[in-house]
């Protein structure tokens, strides 16, 4: 009995902690523990930002990132669930001052882990790669591989 209500209440905590697809987007927040992710807001270099992300497509996805650019009033994502009218005020709120632009990375932990005037991948995986968490992932995957 206490091994079916503790696989029960396993199963329900992993259905409910999977924010990252099928579900309205309405904070950053959801994606802690998942996702790490990068956020860009910028007036310009919109179409280089988006360039440099999707040629990064295979990197982005091995190291769990979902990057969000907030352009003129747009949202542009590799986010493939909706995204609530609120995600986009409360996320320049909470990262970007008023008149703030730039690059935010934000780890799994929810934490703020770097701030930069523009987009640099080779740095931003740099300093993923050199986490904790990132270096517990990585020796996964190479024992999955051996």
């Amino acid at each position: 009995m206490i091994k079916t209500l503790s696989k029960i209440i396993f199963i329900f905590f992993l259905v409910g902690s999977s924010q990252s697809s099928g579900s309205y987007l309405e904070s950053v927040k959801q994606f802690k523990w998942d996702n790490r992710i990068i956020l860009i807001r910028a007036l310009s270099d919109l179409e280089a930002n988006l360039s440099a992300l999707r040629k990064a497509d295979s990197e982005i996805r091995d190291r769990h990132i979902n990057w969000f650019i907030f352009s003129q009033g747009d949202i542009y994502t590799n986010f493939k669930g909706s995204i609530t009218e609120n995600f986009r005020k409360d996320t320049i709120d909470n990262y970007f001052s008023e008149d703030m632009f730039g690059v935010v990375l934000i780890g799994k932990d929810g934490g703020l882990k770097e701030r930069a005037e523009y987009l640099n991948l080779k740095s931003i995986f740099e300093l993923i790669d050199s986490m904790p968490m990132r270096k517990i992932e990585m020796e996964k995957q190479d024992n999955y591989i051996n």
